[in-house]
């Protein structure tokens, strides 16, 4: 698989991988050529955690390996404060 071949998307809280497969198999024995040729399509779906940040998604593809990265966000601080009563 090549690098070309795949997508990666954020969609609905969700990391989706898209790709297409290609294979083409040559061999010559005996002075008949064989030629085989497989294609297929996948798709991917990971839902990702609520404290996750895909605003800062990272995504590496080496040696046919692709390799995500997705950070979580900071905590929401709660805001407490004291309310006088009048």
């Amino acid at each position: 698989m090549q690098r070309e071949d795949l997508t990666v998307s954020v969609e609905r809280g969700a990391l989706v991988l898209r790709g297409d497969k290609k294979q083409d198999v040559h061999s010559e024995e005996d002075g008949c050529y064989r030629l085989e040729r497989a294609y297929g399509a996948f798709t991917r779906t990971i839902p990702m955690p609520e404290n996750a940040d895909p605003d800062h998604a990272l995504a590496k593809f080496d040696k046919g390996v692709p390799t995500l990265t997705v950070p979580k966000q900071e905590p929401q601080r709660s805001t407490s404060r004291t309310i006088d009563i009048g």
